[in-house]
């Protein structure tokens, strides 16, 4: 008898939202902890971490992350470096550029060099996220 109450109804099972895979670049190990911790709390899971430009390319590659989320100031390669190449393997994958010096990069330079949007370190870590959240809003 429920199998004709329920005839022809198909119940739909909401889609479950699967987290966001984020890649963090920061030679100060002590920032990228900091920036993981965060991420993890807000539905942001941090696929792999870097120390550079060129260890971010790298993990680029293998991780495959939706968000990259770049420091400018590093050795080896620095951010600025980094974001272009970035783009070639992720043309689609937004990058935050978190730095210190937010307030004096200059916006074009940084979207020419393929970052999406640029945070200070002077901002609080929700407000890095919820930025990174609004990169994925329709």
């Amino acid at each position: 008898m429920d199998s004709e109450k329920h005839a022809g109804h198909v119940e739909v099972q909401p889609r479950r939202r699967v987290n966001r895979t984020v890649l963090v670049v920061d030679d100060s190990p002590s920032i990228r902890h900091r920036v993981c911790e965060i991420c993890n709390l807000h539905s942001f899971d941090v696929c792999a971490e870097a120390v550079n430009g060129a260890d971010a390319v790298e993990k680029a590659r293998q991780w495959q992350p939706e968000l990259i989320i770049l420091d400018l100031s590093m050795p080896v390669m620095n951010g600025l470096e980094a974001a272009p190449q970035l783009k070639k393997i992720l043309p689609n994958t937004p990058i935050i550029m978190f730095t210190m010096f937010g307030e004096t990069l200059p916006q074009a330079a940084a979207h020419a060099a393929g970052v999406n949007m640029i945070v200070s370190k002077t901002e609080s870590l929700e407000s890095l996220i919820g930025k990174a959240r609004s990169l994925f809003e329709d």
